[in-house]
């Protein structure tokens, strides 16, 4: 089985028999968790991240392009279009790089929300090849 058909096994998954609201849960508490787990990495005064040496900004940005490609995944398991998931991604990266504004020792950068943006485009253009999740 290849990559591509194990995620879109995974992503189109629904138990039967649940009622509306288990099934919407099952459904969109993947994403509000990844979410709250962003903002709540975000909203730390200092992280303090190893150093990976010279593969540190690789690491780090690497984790952001991951992430979002993540979170671009969860956006369209819970129902939105392949588009409007790649809106609200980046507009959600946005809003972390703004808030991470307010947060001592933190600062926000554009470079993250284009690295973010990436993430979820690379994520959109390789669901491209799987059928929509139900």
């Amino acid at each position: 089985m290849s990559l591509l058909n194990l995620m879109h096994r995974t992503l189109t998954f629904t138990p039967r028999g649940w009622s509306r609201p288990a099934a919407l849960a099952w459904q969109w508490a993947p994403l509000v968790l990844w979410m709250l787990l962003i903002f709540t990495l975000s909203h730390q005064p200092k992280l303090n991240l190893p150093d990976a040496g010279s593969w540190d900004f690789l690491v780090k940005k690497g984790g952001h392009f991951a992430g979002y490609a993540l979170l671009w995944l969860l956006t369209w398991r819970a129902g939105f279009r392949p588009w409007a998931a790649f809106a609200l991604s980046v507009a959600f990266g946005l809003s972390d790089e703004l808030h991470q504004v307010t947060i001592p020792g933190r600062t926000g950068r554009p470079l993250d929300v284009f690295i973010d943006a990436a993430g979820a485009l690379t994520a959109l253009r390789l669901a491209a090849r799987l059928p929509r999740p139900r």
